[in-house]
């Protein structure tokens, strides 16, 4: 019988030590680590494929391609901003500038970030 309950309470205890946390995942499988104030996922967004097919053409980048620049935003603010702004001291997500202007975020005016 000590056996049984030692069992039991080792499996109650293993299972629950195999969960980083207590959940409060997002759709994408991330979620906001207070601590550190950043966005990080414990497993792969669940709208994307696990596997990609191996592909046989190759491109070669041109001239004519726009570099895509990347700016940062916080967690519940409406700017967006360049690395090293004051304003990111607590949080900063990174993003494509072209993203972030449809999604309706605007330039800070302490970083000066491009438009």
């Amino acid at each position: 019988m000590k056996k049984s309950i030692a069992l039991f309470a080792l499996l109650v205890f293993a299972a629950t030590a195999l969960f980083s946390h207590s959940g409060g995942l997002d759709s994408n499988g991330g979620h906001w680590d207070r601590k550190s104030g950043t966005y990080h996922y414990h497993r792969s967004p669940s709208n994307t494929p696990t596997t990609v097919a191996p592909t046989t053409t190759t491109t070669t980048p041109s001239n004519t391609q726009k570099k895509e620049i990347i700016v940062y935003v916080t967690k519940t603010g409406s700017k967006y901003h360049v690395a090293g702004c004051r304003y990111l001291a607590q949080s900063m997500i990174s993003l494509n500038l072209s993203f972030a202007k449809q999604n309706g975020y605007t330039p800070c005016s302490v970083c000066n970030p491009p438009k």
